[in-house]
């Protein structure tokens, strides 16, 4: 099964646009892992689904994102192994 999570991102940051890419690539108190979805995640609206087999990795990578104020998780379903 696939999760799902649905981020609201932070008003202090710019548009979902190069600008905001830049900023996250930039950010050197990021992870790659961090980095990776923070760009992938500037250019889908709905949020992102992914399996279970990265469920850990993929959590600590919004927490990142999170802590370093670039976005706010909204909503993160667990899909059943």
């Amino acid at each position: 099964m696939l999760n799902f999570v649905r981020v609201t991102w932070c008003t202090k940051r710019p548009e979902r646009h190069d600008g905001l890419r830049l900023m996250i690539i930039r950010d050197a108190n990021l992870s790659w892992a961090a980095k990776g979805l923070g760009c992938f995640l500037t250019t889908t609206r709905d949020g992102v689904r992914f399996p279970n087999s990265i469920w850990d990795g993929t959590v600590d990578a919004l927490q990142e994102l999170v802590n370093h104020g670039y976005i706010y998780v909204t909503n993160l379903e667990e899909g059943d192994e």
